[in-house]
This record gives C-alpha cells, sequence and structure tokens, in this order.
C-alpha cells in the first residue's frame, strides 16, 4: 500500500482504465496529463519535465504545469528556474494564489 492507502496493483488498474478513457476523448492535453501520471508513478523526473512542458506548449497559460514544474525544480534544488515558474503563473484564483505563497515559503 502507498501512502494513500491504494496498493500498487490497483494503481496500474486505475491507470489502465483512465487510458482507455482518455483514448477515447481523443484529446491530446489528456493524453500528456495522463502521461504525467504515469511519469509521476514510475518516478520518471526528465518524463514529468518532459510532459509538464509539453502541456504548456498547448496551453501556455495553464497554472497546474507551471506549479507542478516549481515542485519538480525545487525537489533537485533549482530555486531560480521553480522561482521563474511560479511568476510565470497568472494567480488570478484565490486558490491558487494560496498555493502558490505556500510553494514559495
Amino acid at each position: 500500500m502507498d501512502r494513500a492507502g491504494v496498493h500498487p496493483f490497483d494503481r496500474v488498474d486505475q491507470l489502465a482504465q483512465a487510458q482507455a478513457r482518455v483514448a477515447a476523448s481523443g484529446d491530446p492535453y489528456l493524453e500528456l496529463m495522463l502521461g504525467y501520471v504515469r511519469a509521476e508513478h514510475d518516478g520518471d523526473w526528465n518524463a514529468l519535465m518532459r510532459y509538464t512542458g509539453s502541456m504548456l506548449d498547448l496551453r501556455p497559460q495553464a497554472w497546474f504545469p507551471r506549479l507542478a514544474r516549481s515542485h519538480l525544480l525545487i525537489g533537485r534544488g533549482m530555486r531560480d528556474a521553480a522561482l521563474a515558474e511560479l511568476r510565470a503563473v497568472a494567480a488570478e484564483r484565490t486558490r491558487l494564489l494560496a498555493e502558490l505563497l505556500a510553494a514559495k515559503a
């Protein structure tokens, strides 16, 4: 069981189910999101950075990929790059602003 209380085999089943739903949608952004989730599951930092970059190519104003990238960069000690990602987020939503402030702390 992982920290969320989910058995690893259940997580694989969930990814397979998500793959079927995403494939049926034909939405490239959802495909990238699924790739991000798989990379997170596998612990593949380079793939996480590629997927978030591709998501930003499709939707430059999306806040999630920037926030995710900032967390990944902070984890590698790349504080300046993380801060640049956070600064690129248009913090118009109160909920997001609270998350950004917590991430900068």
